[in-house]
């Protein structure tokens, strides 16, 4: 093959791979259908990559080729690697996204001059961001700070090359992508004098309690807490709720059967419309079974009626109590009567929100199993300055050690206490679903999503939630610091003195007991 003939190829497969690449783009979010795309857009990316790789010399003689371009070229591979991840929801995609973004950085594709015309450095700065989001899922967050300060330099940079309006965009962002980022590092490890975030907050699955019953193959999780922490359409708490329902990165030892391999698909929806959701929880339907259990997660604010409604429409989905004598129901205000359709299925709610009494009357139309576990309605307010930071009933959903570390004041863990607190943690959970198959007074409702790992885990974490809350010093005083469900989790389990023990075992490693003293 000649120049020419190299120099054309390229140009063929360039314009073939951003016909595709417009393709995905214009791709619903959610639904089926979307296999061969991406598949096709894999095949000709791939090839591209590789034939610049190959001739990179000759098209640099024919046609002039930049580094930039290579880098756009690298830049469009970790997009569809990251959005394979969110269809497939299999983690494992994020290391191949995460490689290509890296190449980019270590191999300086974006590096240029201070007096580059805008739209190139609007390129490199959407490199940043979408590379921020990859090392936060992969909680590399030692890049992430670096890639931040690197953010916030080149902003410094090419301020001349952008407009005004561009420029306090992206200052926006990046100052979102600092916040975030603290959010997450509430807790920090220390070893050796070194201060780190914990690498690994995906589910360490329990022991299967049953082959048969109830699994969660969906998700909705929906985030329009406007107060709290977000980056690029993704709120702290819709982060942690994503790593709720993603079990750990496989060891490879040969354990791992393939149902403990198999993650819930997940719709994430930032402040989305009460039609775009309920299109979206439609789809999540499709092809459920009457054994399929949908999750849904909210982490809203609520709206009382007469309330504050000029600005109702303005902050995405807020949930309303059912009130037929209101005059008015704004467009983006979601009801209990909106959901009825759904409960043919089995149905895990989560449902933070300051306001857990729209829930408490939620009921099944269709005589299909229903849980829904709701946060405490309100906070001490020695705690409400971290409301930015998220919520501290999904922060126990997620990491409990985290959020007895944070509810104890304890910014600063040993690694190897940490360590053997995940171990005890463990321990506890296990322990917990043990009580929970084996207890005569809890609901069947509740028994029934026991099957599922994902929902046994979050049950036993909602559990300690509640321990904690009804044994800490500051929260014991008032109920409405404590988390509810329905059905109502039995006292012989949320009053165990066994679970109990175990609780203040924890904070004791810790060293959080004197939060507790009253308790022993």
């Amino acid at each position: 093959m000649n120049n020419k003939k190299i120099a054309d190829e390229f140009l063929k497969l360039s314009d073939k791979s951003k016909i595709l690449f417009g393709e995905l783009r214009d791709l619903p979010e959610y639904g089926r259908k979307w296999q061969n795309y991406f598949e096709n857009a894999f095949e000709v990316f791939t090839k591209l990559w590789k034939f610049q790789q190959q001739h990179r010399e000759i098209l640099d003689q024919q046609l002039g080729l930049k580094r930039w371009q290579v880098g756009e070229i690298a830049s469009k591979i970790g997009q569809l690697y990251y959005h394979y991840y969110l269809r497939t929801n299999d983690p494992g995609y994020l290391n191949e996204s995460f490689s290509f973004y890296s190449a980019i950085k270590r191999r300086s594709y974006f590096k240029l001059s201070s007096d580059e015309r805008s739209e190139l450095v609007l390129k490199k700065f959407r490199y940043f961001a979408r590379f921020i989001v990859i090392c936060l899922l992969l909680r590399k967050f030692d890049l992430v700070n670096d890639l931040i300060m690197g953010m916030s330099q080149n902003m410094a940079d090419y301020k001349g090359s952008l407009s005004a309006a561009s420029f306090e965009e992206w200052s926006r962002l990046c100052s979102e992508a600092e916040l975030f980022a603290q959010a997450e590092q509430v807790v920090l490890l220390e070893d050796g004098g070194t201060r780190y975030v914990c690498e690994e907050k995906r589910l360490r699955l329990l022991p299967p309690a049953t082959t048969t019953g109830l699994r969660l193959r969906h998700a909705v999780i929906v985030g329009s807490k406007m107060q709290q922490a977000a980056f690029s359409e993704l709120t702290i708490d819709m982060y942690r709720a994503l790593f709720m329902l993603e079990h750990q990165f496989p060891t490879g030892d040969g354990n791992e059967g393939p149902d403990q391999l198999l993650n819930p698909s997940k719709i994430l929806l930032f402040c989305p419309t009460v039609a775009r959701f309920l299109s979206a929880f439609a789809t999540s339907t499709d092809q459920c079974t009457l054994d399929d259990i949908i999750l849904l997660y909210f982490s809203c604010n609520h709206r009382d009626f007469g309330k504050g409604m000029r600005n109702a429409n303005s902050e995405g989905l807020v949930l309303c109590p059912s009130d037929a004598s209101s005059p008015v129901h704004p467009i983006n205000c979601l009801f209990l009567d909106d959901l009825q359709p759904f409960t043919r299925y089995p149905l895990f709610v989560i449902a933070d929100s300051e306001s857990r009494t729209i829930f408490e009357g939620f009921q099944s139309r269709f005589d299909r199993p229903l849980v829904c576990l709701m946060s405490p309605s309100k906070v001490p307010d020695a705690y409400t300055k971290l409301l930015p930071f998220g919520s501290l009933f999904t922060l126990f959903l997620y990491c409990p050690v985290t959020a007895l570390s944070v509810v104890c004041h304890k910014p600063i863990v040993a690694a190897p206490l940490w360590s053997q607190a995940q171990q005890l943690l463990y321990e506890v959970e296990y322990e917990i679903s043990i009580l929970c198959s084996k207890s005569k007074r809890l609901s069947p409702v509740l028994v029934q999503f026991l099957s599922d790992d994902f929902c046994r885990i979050l049950l036993a974490r909602f559990v300690i939630c509640y321990v904690t809350m009804r044994l800490h010093q500051n929260f014991k005083a008032d109920k409405d610091f404590r988390p509810r469900s329905i059905p109502a989790m039995s006292e012989d389990i949320i009053e165990n003195d066994r679970v109990s023990k175990m609780v203040l075992e924890l904070a004791q490693l810790l060293g959080a007991l004197p939060y507790f003293i009253s308790a022993l």
